[in-house]
């Protein structure tokens, strides 16, 4: 808009050097738009009222924008809106004056973001997500990613990818780049109300980059807090279900932003350690997200077939310490239950950091061919399972089984819990601190019989360095342990500082549905900083979703350089999408495999809501 601010810049992430500028201010024109300076924000903005002689568009020649199928394109605008009639933010036109627009980013009518890429005439494929909000400022970005022929768009709402189309060539013509409307048949159509500042487009593709964040230490919460039940025989919160399709449930945290009825008295909590068990959903999946964020585009929990599934999961909390989930899963029965085990402060003085292991090892395997780790664990012998309504104890604290663990100072631990029950057996797995009273409601692992459900959980560890687990099914279970790191509020040494975690609004970094899936028994390397992320060789907290699976098996995932370890991170059956918490190492190379272990192809999304680094 101004020479300053919008052009092509070559100095955007991904661009590449020598590529030139091309100042795009002089071939705006527009009439009587009402040009804003000296704001606080912006100077200049510009206000836009609605109507059909108010919108801006390029002229011809070297500055229009010619969108690249090889290194991509990326186009970032702030945007103001005032009305909620909708209205498009940007536009490409076709190639020539009665050609529909190309590629349009608007608010809706419905009060979300739109991406519409035109198939021919006046058909466009459409996605929407995320929120406008009228009166507030919102960045918005949209990618293109030619690589490899995979045609991805995504679009973003500060920072949070709200969605994305895939599988449509981006046009090969190029009229005019307009702002504040869209062309339709030749003319000018859905004029926008509100203001539009700082407009920038670039030849490669330039991701934008989520802010770093104040690092935050973990508290435990040893005998756990139900803080929501749906169910209204057991209810608990202020939400009676079942929770309709596409509702969203708000749930106070913590009481910083005067929050009343939050379970947390702290203050400068920035994210919550939560057990999510849905019950009776079919075939969709839950979004949690933070309070007064933009929905993001990613999945938190999958429903499956009226199962009883439980995800444990790392959440940012909004501003006023309150959390969303949104539901996705089909049918009429869905109902919540939301367990609180822990959270993350920047009040980080006498709190826990996070110490990763090198490579995620077995700590215990109690079944009937089991002898791991058996000489930690006391109420069960080598060989047996454990019997229902029964407790085991694991030693953690100077555990020899698993290397580098100290004899004193562990306050929690990250470990991934794989529990197989009887075929016609459905349960569930407490796990607390040795020392307490079992949490007469506390579900951390949720499980159906004949098959083996993992997820990775954060357990509080009693004052004795040990841990109690405890089998909720009708008939005996096996349970195997496998350690990726531990909480503890004294480093090892000087050269291994702890870790601390830094929250981040959910980001996607792997999706192989937008590409190809894994091979049987294939795997693929993940860089460990996608570009969305600040940070150098983090610890990612992933939520971990295998999804079109041609056969039952398991993902493993470990540093990149490292062997193929004998542990797993998630298991899942034929067909079955299922997600799972994982904190993934990746110091060693700045990278991570995921390795499919199965006989059959399986397709793997990652999604991100934040990172542990020193």
């Amino acid at each position: 808009m101004n020479e300053d601010r919008y052009r092509r810049r070559p100095d955007s992430p991904g661009a590449a050097s020598g590529d030139a500028e091309h100042d795009l201010s002089q071939a705006i024109t527009a009439s009587q738009p009402t040009w804003n300076t000296g704001n606080s924000l912006f100077s200049p903005d510009i206000s836009l009222d609605g109507s059909d002689s108010q919108y801006l568009a390029s002229g011809s020649g070297d500055s229009d924008f010619t969108p690249n199928s090889s290194t991509g394109f990326s186009v970032s605008a702030w945007v103001n809106p005032s009305a909620s009639n909708g209205g498009t933010v940007f536009s490409q036109d076709g190639s020539t004056s009665a050609a529909f627009s190309s590629l349009t980013v608007s608010a809706s009518s419905t009060g979300q973001w739109n991406l519409s890429i035109n198939e021919g005439g006046s058909t466009y494929d459409v996605a929407s997500g995320g929120t406008v909000q009228l009166g507030l400022w919102t960045n918005l970005v949209l990618t293109y990613d030619g690589a490899n022929g995979d045609d991805v768009y995504k679009l973003y709402a500060n920072g949070v990818e709200v969605d994305y189309l895939q599988d449509i060539t981006p046009p090969s013509g190029a009229g005019s780049f307009v702002l504040g409307a869209r062309w339709g048949n030749g003319s000018a159509a859905s004029f926008l109300s509100g203001q539009l500042a700082d407009v920038q487009v670039w030849d490669n593709l330039a991701v934008p980059a989520q802010p770093a964040t104040p690092k935050s230490a973990y508290v435990p919460i040893p005998g756990s807090d139900r803080i929501l039940d749906t169910r209204s025989t057991s209810k608990i919160g202020s939400v009676t279900g079942p929770v309709a399709v596409g509702a969203t449930v708000t749930i106070p945290i913590a009481d910083d932003g005067g929050t009343t009825g939050a379970p947390l008295s702290a203050t400068n909590v920035t994210s919550a350690v939560v057990a999510i068990t849905e019950l009776g959903g079919e075939n969709g999946f839950l979004t949690a997200y933070p309070d007064g964020a933009p929905p993001p585009v990613t999945s938190t929990l999958n429903c499956y077939n009226n199962d009883t599934i439980t995800n444990d999961v790392i959440l940012p909390v909004g501003p006023d310490g309150k959390i969303d989930i949104s539901n996705g899963c089909g049918g009429a029965n869905t109902q919540l239950i939301i367990d609180l085990t822990g959270y993350f402060t920047t009040a980080t003085s006498g709190k826990s950091g996070y110490v990763p292991l090198n490579d995620p090892a077995r700590l215990f395997n109690i079944n009937p061919s089991g002898t791991i780790g058996m000489s930690f664990v006391s109420g069960a012998n080598s060989g047996d399972n454990i019997p229902a309504d029964s407790a085991v104890t694991v030693t953690i604290a100077g555990n020899t089984t698993v290397s580098g663990l100290p004899s004193s100072g562990i306050t929690a631990v990250a470990l991934n819990i794989g529990a197989n029950g009887g075929s016609s057996d459905n349960g569930w797995v407490a796990a607390y601190p040795d020392g307490t009273t079992r949490p007469a409601n506390q579900s951390l692992l949720s499980f159906t019989g004949g098959h083996t459900w993992a997820n990775t959980l954060i357990i509080p560890v009693g004052s004795d360095g040990k841990i109690d687990l405890y089998n909720g099914s009708g008939s005996p279970i096996s349970l195997v342990g496998d350690l990726s790191g531990y909480f503890t509020t004294t480093a090892p040494s000087s050269s291994a500082p702890l870790e601390y975690y830094h929250p981040i609004d959910s980001t996607r970094i792997l999706d192989t549905r937008q590409t190809s899936p894994l091979a049987a028994n294939g795997g693929i390397q993940v860089v460990g900083t996608p570009l969305a992320i600040a940070a150098d060789s983090p610890t990612l907290v992933l939520n971990i979703t295998p999804t079109g699976e041609a056969d039952s098996g398991d993902l493993k995932m470990y540093p990149n350089g490292g062997a193929l370890p004998n542990t797993s991170i998630i298991n899942f059956g034929a067909g079955q999408p299922i997600a799972g918490l994982g904190l993934i190492n990746t110091a060693s190379e700045n990278a991570f495999i995921v390795q499919n272990y199965s006989s059959g192809t399986a397709n793997v999304v990652l999604d991100t809501d934040g990172y542990f680094e020193p």
